[in-house]
């Protein structure tokens, strides 16, 4: 088993969009305001970096959105 390649800075950037994208179109299908999204994005990225984890892992789903 080997490791995937490097990949640059905008690589990563231009994967991270695409997530971004879909995010935002489910958020807004749902109602959610930026102002609730931006919390609960920050709220899951504290609670992974408590885990000691670096956000890659176990972050899968769509989970945390809450309907209103």
């Amino acid at each position: 088993v080997s490791s995937p390649p490097d990949s640059s800075k905008e690589e990563r950037t231009q994967l991270l969009g695409r997530e971004i994208e879909g995010l935002v179109v489910e958020a807004k299908r749902l109602g959610i305001g930026l102002d609730e999204a931006l919390q609960a994005l920050s709220a899951h990225w504290n609670r992974l970096s408590a885990g000691g984890r670096d956000g890659a892992k176990g972050a899968g789903g769509k989970g945390g959105w809450e309907q209103r």
